[in-house]
């Protein structure tokens, strides 16, 4: 068996020298414990400065997502794997009457309540097809989003999932836009050449 501090026998032997050698003995245990202590600190010191660091750069890649997605001029929402909205832009909530505190985590029908304009009937839930599918899509020309306050408005969307590194489907984004305007000006202009071609 091996000993790291002296004997019974060694100290009746040397008094002296064991009382010396069990107190080196014991500076040296304390020195060893000191420095893995200090090096522990150091590596705490080391980890919590790391994880501020990348918990600022998540912040600051977040801070551009959210200013990106409050530039744009679409509407856009996704929604997880399961078809929950996750994220919506000012343009979204204008359009579906919604804020994001209020849709965050429901399903993406009703607050992206689309129908078909001539039959009134509800449309494919888009987020519901292209997690089926792992295809983008895009609805009918004649898809009607109404809003939470009853306001109809003519859109054009698109439909996309969003992969993760794997390339595995997370969710999906849904980007669309209110065409009623546009279209009122071109059933104008197609009405005034009828009417032109009649004579």
């Amino acid at each position: 068996m091996i000993r790291i501090y002296p004997g019974r026998e060694f100290i009746e032997l040397y008094p002296l020298n064991g009382g010396i050698i069990a107190t080196i003995t014991g500076l040296l245990l304390t020195a060893v414990f000191t420095v893995f202590v200090a090096q522990q600190k150091n590596r705490q010191v080391v980890l919590e400065n790391l994880v501020r660091e990348r918990t600022s750069d998540l912040s600051a890649e977040k801070e551009k997502l959210d200013v990106t997605l409050r530039s744009i001029g679409d509407g856009v929402i996704t929604t997880d794997i399961h078809g929950n909205i996750v994220l919506m832009n000012r343009i979204a909530e204008n359009l579906t009457g919604w804020k994001l505190e209020e849709a965050s985590g429901k399903p993406l029908f009703p607050v992206f309540n689309i129908i078909n304009r001539e039959t009134n009937l509800r449309c494919i839930n888009p987020a519901e097809r292209v997690i089926e599918t792992g295809n983008s899509m895009e609805l009918e020309n004649n898809t009607v989003l109404v809003s939470r306050n009853g306001s109809e408005y003519l859109i054009a969307d698109s439909s996309a999932p969003i992969r993760d590194r794997a390339s595995r489907i997370i969710g999906t984004v849904i980007v669309f836009r209110d065409i009623s305007e546009k279209q009122k000006m071109l059933e104008t202009i197609q009405r005034t050449d009828r009417l032109d071609s009649i004579g």
